[in-house]
């Protein structure tokens, strides 16, 4: 007979959103990192807007363990490091909005059997934020170079961006919902077996 925990650890799984799983998953405790497909597919979850919440709040809530749990942290630190590099723009910007949260793992601390496991999470919080200032250098320079070149080209700049956003997301969309069921409905088999 399942206990009362069974339950509620069974409805708290099940209650988890597919995005929030996929980043639950990638930041796992057991003892090998995220795979390069699943930081991969991550990160194109974040040029969605709705998706991308659900990324940065498991990351969060991931960063927030410590002790034992000391690999969800250092995973999601991995994982933010790459969507920092890959992932929108709305990373960026969340990640400096929680800044002060990146800076507290500086002194990460946790040992286990005579291993300081804190020094990786040490280690690669400063890279993420070594990347995280990088990021925001490369936006400053390109709008600084915008600027110089012409006062107009900031609103163009942001234009292209969310052009390319949009893009991006559609790219994902048709990985969701392929064209070709759509398009033999519409009667035309030359046009359905040409989209393929």
């Amino acid at each position: 007979m399942p206990s009362y925990m069974d339950s509620v650890v069974g409805k708290t799984c099940s209650e988890l959103s597919e995005v929030a799983a996929k980043v639950r998953e990638a930041t796992s405790n057991d003892p090998w990192g995220p795979s390069s497909s699943q930081m991969s597919d991550i990160a194109d979850l974040t040029f969605l807007e709705t998706t991308c919440t659900d990324v940065m709040q498991m990351i969060w809530k991931r960063l927030g363990h410590h002790g034992k749990n000391w690999r969800h942290v250092y995973k999601s630190l991995k994982l933010l490091s790459h969507l920092l590099t890959a992932g929108s723009i709305s990373v960026s910007l969340e990640c400096r909005k929680k800044f002060a949260t990146l800076q507290m793992l500086r002194e990460f601390q946790y040992e286990e059997n005579g291993q300081d496991h804190g020094r990786s999470v040490r280690q690669l919080t400063a890279a993420v934020i070594d990347t995280l200032q990088d990021v925001e250098l490369s936006q400053t320079l390109v709008r600084r170079e915008c600027n110089e070149q012409s006062g107009k080209c900031t609103n163009m700049e942001v234009s292209i961006f969310q052009f390319m956003q949009l893009l991006h997301a559609t790219a994902q969309m048709a990985k969701l919902y392929p064209m070709q069921p759509l398009l033999s409905s519409f009667g035309d088999k030359n046009l359905a077996q040409n989209s393929l």
